[in-house]
């Protein structure tokens, strides 16, 4: 568990330095987050867990966080029901609910193009990152969504 919170804080450390390295200061930039809950988030809420790390940042106010909820049978705290994709942008240290959709597979390419067209399209910046929130094994054991 150690693990998972140690690599989505890299990450998102990852972000911010990418953005602060720029020549010129971007003026806009926005984090996608496709987070599918699976048994993480369902027996040990570890996706809850990251959600509350994020909403404990200060987050500038150039950057949109945008994340979206699914693929958990239970979500441990924000609220977040399990029976719906939920999508969220994250402003003032809450979770703003932006959009409540019928459910559907995390695991499917057209559940993350709707999701990744909604995020570019409602929150256009001069810079994106997708960052894959799961329960896979990755390049190494295949990933499963």
């Amino acid at each position: 568990m150690r693990i998972k919170r140690l690599l989505f804080s890299i990450i998102i450390c990852i972000f911010v330095v990418a953005l602060c390295s720029c020549s010129k200061a971007p003026s806009s930039a926005t984090l996608l987050i496709y987070m599918c809950g699976s048994d993480l988030e369902s027996k040990t809420g570890i996706a809850s867990e990251n959600i509350n790390e994020l909403l404990s940042a200060n987050i500038p106010d150039n950057v949109n966080v945008i994340i979206e909820t699914g693929g958990s049978t239970k979500w441990q705290s924000n609220n977040i029901p399990s029976d719906k994709i939920m999508r969220y942008v994250v402003k003032d240290h809450r979770l703003q609910e932006i959009a409540s959709l019928d459910d559907a597979c995390m695991g499917s390419a057209d559940t993350l193009q709707s999701f990744v067209e909604f995020g570019t399209t409602a929150y256009p910046s001069d810079n994106t990152m997708l960052l894959l929130w799961d329960h896979g094994g990755g390049t190494v054991k295949g990933g499963m969504l």
